[in-house]
């Protein structure tokens, strides 16, 4: 099924994913973020691997860019893809997210 939104709307949105993987969360972490399935994230992290940045999804809008001036979570300005702000958000909920897997007993 194609999700929705414009090809611009999407190809922001696997942006953001590919972002989000670069900063160290996994798959099943980056999924609820985006709004889509881990198995999309998944796809989208090996097209990265085997072909970089330029692996983008095919179609019009691999052509538009994205402001190089806007954080891909909170799209405030920020000359980094991600903001400090937002790093620091992601950084936490992951690291929170451990803490509790280890008070339950699933180490990872």
């Amino acid at each position: 099924m194609r999700p929705h939104g414009s090809p611009a709307d999407l190809e922001a949105r696997w942006r953001r994913a590919v972002a989000l993987l670069e900063t160290g969360l996994g798959v099943r972490q980056v999924a609820p973020h985006i709004g889509c399935s881990p198995m999309s994230v998944s796809r989208w992290r090996i097209a990265v691997e085997a072909g970089g940045a330029a692996a983008a999804p095919a179609g019009e809008a691999a052509a538009t860019p994205l402001p190089p001036d806007r954080c891909l979570i909170c799209r405030n300005r920020s000359p980094d893809l991600i903001c400090t702000r937002c790093r620091a958000r992601i950084r936490g909920e992951a690291l929170q997210r451990k803490h509790l897997a280890e008070r339950e007993g699933r180490v990872s």
